[in-house]
């Protein structure tokens, strides 16, 4: 049985094959502009056309109120520290990090954030990465190369959401989630942000690109209503997009405490009283909350199925025994598919991690349904739980 055909049979097979030769067609013609270096005219063309959402509103926030609750948390935190959740080597002391008002209020151009370490590698060099630093604003020759990459990334991964669309199971709601990525790409300047112009999306940063990629592809595997469970979720970044693209999902954070702050302020400038925090490991989760940001320790308090856990990007950074860890997480949730992108080599050093991606122990659970290299370096999987369990 194929990878396609067992995906479909795992998830439910939703439709659109007939649809599938106007499809290849369409991606043909994508492959030979991103071939000949026409990024600007593939990434213009969306399969049915492009779909909108309203823009996020940018609502205040109370940062005292946010301060507060860190210092909870890192109380909470000092005596977990011999569990499993906290950082291995090679994140070093991320766990320990402090945040001030100062950070709070412009953290997307701060090392507080991974924003600007993600532009930076994703973009060959824009930007730099100090330890609690304010970056300055780009440079003019900073701002070219970032709208070079813009354009080349927005064409790049809308081609590889055709390609994937194409080969998997259920073309139609694949097709759906590609019409929303050129919305979901946008950013806005709120925390500081330094932004790229792309000439038709306008702002925009490598880290909104890149979460508007993951978003499409998670929006293709849940269903209108679902619970999200998303591990080392940053800032929220793909939190909020998924939440706007799909009102009727309950979404479930968590990271190292100073993250978890940071996606409290941001989804809360978006989200409002949606978006809950639930760091007390005595007190039950918050009622009416779209969005609930909880520290790990607590999810072994929860009841009740995750339709989906998510990682990009931060199971590569962690060791065997972190992964146990988010294993028992996992057993817990009853988590029924689970999506990551992570490294698929071990360099072997502090930057690239410690465990190849398809090795992580707590795949012996799953069984892989989509496993799709980006290159030599990424992998992109999909797997679901096994019956049995």
């Amino acid at each position: 049985m194929s990878s396609a055909s067992r995906t479909a049979a795992d998830i439910g097979d939703l439709g659109g094959h007939e649809r599938l030769p106007e499809l290849k067609a369409f991606l043909e013609n994508h492959k030979r502009l991103v071939a000949a270096g026409q990024y600007a005219e593939a990434g213009d063309l969306t399969f049915d056309g492009a779909l909108d959402l309203p823009e996020p509103p940018n609502l205040p926030i109370d940062v005292n109120t946010l301060l507060e609750n860190f210092e909870d948390l890192r109380v909470e935190m000092a005596c977990r520290e011999q569990e499993g959740w906290v950082p291995s080597p090679v994140r070093g002391e991320s766990h320990r990090r402090t945040l001030n008002a100062e950070h709070l209020k412009a953290f997307r151009r701060s090392t507080v954030s991974d924003d600007t370490p993600g532009e930076a590698a994703l973009s060959g060099g824009v930007g730099s990465a100090g330890t609690f630093e304010f970056h300055p604003d780009h440079t003019p020759e900073e701002i070219a190369a970032g709208v070079r990459y813009a354009v080349r990334a927005r064409a790049s991964f809308k081609l590889r959401l055709l390609e994937l669309a194409v080969r998997g199971p259920f073309p139609n709601r694949a097709i759906q989630a590609m019409r929303l990525f050129d919305t979901l790409a946008k950013d806005d300047d709120r925390f500081g942000a330094r932004l790229f112009p792309h000439p038709e999306l306008g702002a925009v940063s490598a880290k909104s690109l890149q979460t508007a990629y993951y978003a499409c592809r998670v929006l293709t595997y849940i269903p209108e209503k679902a619970i999200v469970v998303e591990i080392g979720g940053g800032y929220g970044a793909l939190a909020a997009r998924i939440l706007r693209a799909r009102p009727g999902v309950s979404y479930l954070s968590t990271d190292v405490p100073a993250n978890m702050i940071l996606t409290e302020a941001y989804l809360k400038s978006i989200f409002g009283d949606r978006c809950k925090p639930a760091y007390n490991v005595n007190e039950d989760l918050p009622e009416g909350a779209r969005s609930i940001i909880m520290p790990p320790w607590k999810f072994f308090n929860l009841r009740g199925q995750a339709t989906i856990v998510l990682n990009t990007m931060s199971f590569q950074h962690m060791d065997g025994r972190n992964h146990a860890f988010y294993g028992e997480v996992l057993e817990h949730l009853e988590a029924r598919l689970l999506y990551f992108v992570n490294r698929q080599h071990s360099a072997g050093n502090v930057v690239s991690g410690t465990v190849p991606a398809r090795s992580y122990s707590f795949l012996d659970s799953y069984r892989i349904l989509e496993d799709y290299p980006f290159d030599d370096r990424w992998v992109e999987i999909l797997a679901r739980r096994n019956p049995d369990r």
